[in-house]
């Protein structure tokens, strides 16, 4: 019966379809002894090597509670290919199986580290292991607040925070409440794009708190950090690496593309409503002088860059090499999207409903300090964090010129 169950789970691979939700509930046994699988709901037609490998490593999971992880590696190394073996088991894990499985293998931890175990033994190769996550400890913890402390207390002795206090105790707190809950809205928008980035199911609960998480890692270690937390993250639910990293790439593409979409259509709305000349008489006139002409500087020297790197051939086939394979890996990760729908929708979506909160959290702030502007200006304005409460510091600072 387990050889029969196998040989069902590699006719669907072969077929490149993927069962999606392989359970003690979905393969049943008749009472004649043969079996089946039942419950297509969470199916795909399209399956990636990821789904498959989950698949075949749920069947273990699930065969192995009702007949010992033995016999099921027996039964599995004479019917499962070797290579299909292998690839199934870093997925043995509860976190990258259907809620169903994980929950009849909860306090049975190890069951799947025995199946790990005889099926890297039976294909020949070493146990996959992932490193076990690092607790936050109390040390730890008030090592971070004392950091966060100490920062605001600097930033306020640099911004004279006796004004910054009495301007924020004149807002209007219903605004403020406001400003809050939008500018959270922002995080369960970004994690509908992340679910969407992979064809298999991600726990949207766990992604949220992974982006919110992304926040403070990276103001602690920077883009590394905040990568190595996102390929931890998608090891943890069963994919590998590459998955990983091509799903960031997915997500930070589709954010450009999104901002520069809405900028293009926010555009002629606002075009009216922004003055782009200063007084030179103005500190911050001047000071949005200097930085318009240090982002053409960069822009310039950006393009001399790119220029000289496509110039010589030296550094073109060196850039080509570097870029190709995982341009390949990305594109081959949008190929496998396109055939879903659902998952673009996800990935645009979510970008788009996030930097519409982030927009309307401004448009709230400033409602605090009884002022106000049009959502596409605020969307058209890259410096909105930098206005005061004060209307006319707003206009006539950074350059909005419709009053209040």
């Amino acid at each position: 019966m387990l050889e029969d169950v196998f040989r069902q789970v590699m006719a669907l691979r072969e077929a490149g379809i993927a069962h999606g939700s392989l359970s003690t509930e979905t393969i049943v046994v008749g009472a004649d002894g043969s079996t089946g699988i039942v419950d297509f709901r969470a199916a795909s037609t399209v399956a990636n090597r990821d789904q498959l490998s989950s698949d075949l490593a749920a069947a273990l999971a699930a065969l192995s509670v009702a007949a010992g992880p033995e016999r099921t590696v027996a039964a599995a190394a004479r019917t499962v290919p070797t290579e299909a073996l292998v690839e199934s088991l870093p997925f043995l894990q509860r976190a990258a199986l259907d809620p169903v499985a994980a929950k009849t293998l909860r306090g049975k931890k190890a069951i799947l580290n025995e199946l790990r175990e005889l099926g890297a033994a039976a294909a020949g190769v070493e146990v996959p292991k992932l490193i076990e996550p690092r607790r936050i400890s109390w040390v730890n913890l008030a090592l971070v607040a004392g950091t966060l402390i100490g920062g605001w207390a600097l930033i306020g002795v640099l911004v004279h925070v006796t004004q910054s206090w009495s301007t924020i105790t004149g807002a209007k707190w219903g605004w403020v409440a406001l400003v809050f809950v939008l500018a959270q809205a922002a995080y369960p928008a970004i994690a509908v794009t992340t679910v969407g980035s992979v064809t298999s199911p991600l726990p949207y609960g766990r992604t949220v708190a992974l982006e919110l998480s992304d926040t403070f890692v990276g103001l602690a270690g920077g883009s590394m950090a905040v990568l190595a937390t996102r390929v931890r993250f998608f090891q943890q639910e069963g994919y590998d690496a590459t998955t990983a990293v091509t799903s960031g790439v997915l997500v930070s593409t589709a954010s450009w593309i999104v901002k520069g979409g809405l900028f293009l259509i926010a555009l002629p709305l606002a075009i009216g409503s922004l003055n782009f000349t200063s007084s030179p008489t103005t500190s911050s006139g001047s000071g949005s002088s200097h930085l318009v002409w240090l982002i053409v500087i960069a822009v310039v020297v950006v393009g001399i860059a790119l220029g000289l790197v496509f110039a010589v051939p030296r550094w073109r086939r060196l850039a080509a090499e570097k870029l190709r394979p995982k341009a390949s890996e990305v594109w081959a990760h949008l190929k496998v999207l396109a055939v879903h729908p659902r998952n673009l929708v996800e990935i645009f979506g979510g970008n788009i409903a996030a930097q519409l909160f982030v927009a309307m959290a401004l448009g709230a702030s400033l409602h605090a300090f009884g002022d106000r502007l049009d959502l596409s200006v605020l969307i058209v304005g890259s410096r909105w964090d930098r206005c005061s409460a004060a209307s006319r510091r707003c206009r006539e600072g950074w350059g909005w010129s419709r009053p209040a």
